[in-house]
C-alpha cells in the first residue's frame, strides 16, 4: 500500500508542474505604432524581408502571415496585417517580426500604412483587456498615477480616446464619465484593444 501511494505522489509531482508551468503570453509591445501591411499580400505566400539595418545585413525571410498576432489588442476589419513598429527611417520600419520579439528592419512599400500612437488612439473607441492590475481600471483627473481616482472600470469596458500625452488617454466612457487612462503599462505593453 505504502508503494502504490509513494508512486501516486510520484505522478502528482512531475506531472502538475508541468501542466501548471505552461506560459502566459504576454500582452502585446507597442512600439511608437503599428504598419499595416497590405491585406493582398497575405492571400498568397509572401516573404518579407527582414534586415539587420535599413539596407543592411538581410536576416532572415518571413511570411507575412506568420507575424506575431496582435489579435489581443489590433483588429483590422479589412484583412490587414499589422506590425508593431519600435522604430522608423527613412521609409524603413522596424519591426516585432516573431513571438519571440526579436526586431528586424523591413523597407516600406506605398501600399503600407504606418500610424504612430498618438493618431492612432485619438477619436478612437477603445477597451481594456481583461487581466490587468486593478491600477490600469482606474479613470483619473490627471495624466498621473498619483492623482486622484475619479471611477473605476469594469473589464472589457469602452471608452473613446478624446487625447493622448505620453502613456495617457483622456477618455470619455460609456457612463458620460471623462478622464485619464493608462494605455499602455511601465513596460510598455498595451492595456487596450482597439478596432481599426
Amino acid at each position: 500500500m505504502t508503494k502504490l501511494f509513494t508512486l501516486f505522489v510520484t505522478i502528482a509531482l512531475f506531472t502538475a508542474p508541468a501542466a501548471a508551468a505552461s506560459p502566459v503570453k504576454a500582452r502585446v509591445l507597442s512600439g511608437i505604432g503599428i504598419v499595416l501591411l497590405n491585406s493582398e499580400l497575405a492571400a498568397k505566400p509572401s516573404p518579407l524581408a527582414i534586415f539587420r539595418e535599413p539596407s543592411l545585413g538581410r536576416i532572415t525571410e518571413v511570411d507575412i502571415n506568420s507575424l506575431p498576432a496582435l489579435a489581443q489588442a489590433i483588429t483590422c476589419p479589412d484583412g490587414s496585417i499589422p506590425a508593431i513598429v519600435t522604430s522608423k527611417k527613412s521609409g524603413w520600419y522596424r519591426i516585432i517580426y516573431d513571438d519571440g520579439e526579436r526586431e528586424g528592419w523591413i523597407k516600406g512599400r506605398s501600399s503600407h500604412q504606418f500610424y504612430r500612437w498618438e493618431e492612432l488612439l485619438r477619436n478612437r473607441t477603445a477597451s481594456l483587456i481583461s487581466g490587468l492590475r486593478k491600477e490600469f481600471y482606474l479613470l483619473h483627473k490627471t495624466p498621473d498615477s498619483s492623482s486622484d481616482s475619479i471611477f473605476t472600470l469594469g473589464k472589457g469596458s469602452r471608452v473613446t480616446a478624446l487625447e493622448v500625452e505620453g502613456d495617457w488617454i483622456r477618455v470619455f466612457t460609456d457612463s458620460r464619465m471623462e478622464g485619464w487612462l493608462r494605455w499602455r503599462d511601465e513596460n510598455e505593453r498595451l492595456v487596450i484593444a482597439i478596432t481599426l
